[in-house]
């Protein structure tokens, strides 16, 4: 009973902070990482948000109950999740989380480290939840070892003359092993659809399927973080009388990341890397022609970099200052249609600055990110601003365990 009602308390407390949250972020990106320079501070960083990168870490993270809030949409709740631990002998932690897509389209590749285009959002109903579960147990040897399952369905359906028939169902699951200074993880999404008129079939799937390893080794030199990823995928469908389509992608990144803390208040970042996407589309007739054959390339040439700091001002109160800046290479290159259309190349700079802060209450710990306009500008009651929030995104996190 006693942990029934400090989970209670933690989800009252959390509810009564998000008033102000307005961002839609990837779901496996908390607050305090993102801060401290953007997403990619999350591969050399420990925080809970780890358990979207590599499962087997909610070991780290449990009873403990989390609320992420988004103001951008009709629902600000943006995600709820709790993590309870059973078992004091041989313990295991299970973690529930519910995520509202607040209407978006969604992309079941978003949580890979370069999200691969999903090409199918015709069929994508949009404000549906997506629940993950979590379950994580340290093994012989003193391994942490952690499963996570994703789980989406959506589904409409209009009868009549002008009557259609909508769905789409993804199941992920990711697994990883810690082993010393080694994390271990990969993933695999499975995604399949329905999508009819009057008439019948408009699209079929015709084998959907995408899969991303992840590895990384903290003090690969002291204090330094090395890390890699790479991922596949694959979407195609047959359309009813005009063919097929088929993408097939594949993206890899490493890189080095400086995780050092000069003082006991102060913890300084810096992530260094290289990406790189390819991405091949073909398109093929009724007749089995191949009617269109094009590739696109992406890289990061220089290497992109992310950089922050959270120093300890209070005792309760952390700040937090962030910047990345990624310099994306594009190439488009295509032999068919016939005339053979013009390479097209583009450059640019993807820069990003981040403020934040943290503050402690006991066991509630709140991370927000904050609005540069409300900093300049004050409260609106101030500026006349009716469009700036305190924040732009904000999580709180209760932790009820002994």
């Amino acid at each position: 009973m006693r942990k029934l009602t400090t989970i209670a308390t933690a989800l009252v407390l959390a509810l009564a902070v998000g008033t102000s949250a307005t961002v839609n972020q990837p779901a496996r990106f908390d607050v305090r990482p993102f801060t401290m320079g953007g997403e990619k501070i999350n591969n050399i960083l420990k925080s809970q948000s780890n358990i979207w990168l590599y499962p087997q870490t909610i070991n780290m993270y449990a009873d403990q109950a989390e609320a992420v809030f988004d103001a951008s949409s009709a629902n600000e709740l943006a995600r709820l999740g709790i993590n309870f631990q059973f078992g004091t002998n041989n313990p295991f932690v299970l973690g529930i989380y519910v995520n509202n897509t607040n209407g978006a389209a969604f992309n079941p590749y978003a949580n890979f480290t370069w999200a691969n285009t999903f090409p199918l959002q015709g069929v994508v109903m949009g404000d549906n939840n997506v629940y993950d579960l979590f379950w994580g147990k340290v093994m012989g040897g003193g391994n942490p070892f952690g499963l996570h399952l994703q789980i989406y369905n959506s589904s409409n359906e209009v009868t009549g003359v002008a009557g259609s028939k909508n769905s789409l169902s993804v199941f992920a699951a990711d697994a990883g092993l810690t082993n010393g200074p080694w994390d271990l993880a990969g993933s695999v999404v499975f995604t399949t659809f329905t999508e009819e008129d009057a008439l019948g079939p408009v699209r079929d799937p015709n084998g959907n399927l995408a899969l991303e390893f992840r590895v990384r080794k903290w003090d690969v030199i002291p204090d330094w973080v090395g890390h890699a990823t790479l991922g596949f995928a694959k979407t195609a469908f047959k359309t009813t009388g005009a063919g097929d389509e088929k993408w097939n992608t594949l993206n890899a990144e490493v890189g080095l990341g400086l995780n050092y803390t000069p003082t006991s208040s102060v913890n300084a970042v810096l992530d260094i890397g290289f990406q790189y996407l390819k991405a091949d589309f073909e398109e093929v007739d009724v007749n089995g022609l191949v009617i269109t054959d094009k590739s696109e390339k992406e890289s990061s040439i220089p290497p992109y970099y992310a950089l922050g700091v959270d120093a300890e001002v209070l005792s309760w109160l952390d700040v937090r200052l962030g910047a990345s800046n990624i310099r994306r290479v594009q190439t488009s290159t295509a032999t068919l249609p016939l005339p053979v259309a013009p390479d097209v190349d583009a450059s640019f700079n993807d820069v990003n600055t981040f403020v934040g802060v943290g503050l402690h209450w006991g066991n509630l710990t709140l991370d927000a990110q904050l609005d540069p306009e409300f900093v300049v500008s004050g409260p609106d009651f101030v500026s006349g601003d009716q469009t700036n929030d305190m924040f732009v995104m904000l999580a709180a996190t209760y932790n009820f365990g002994n």
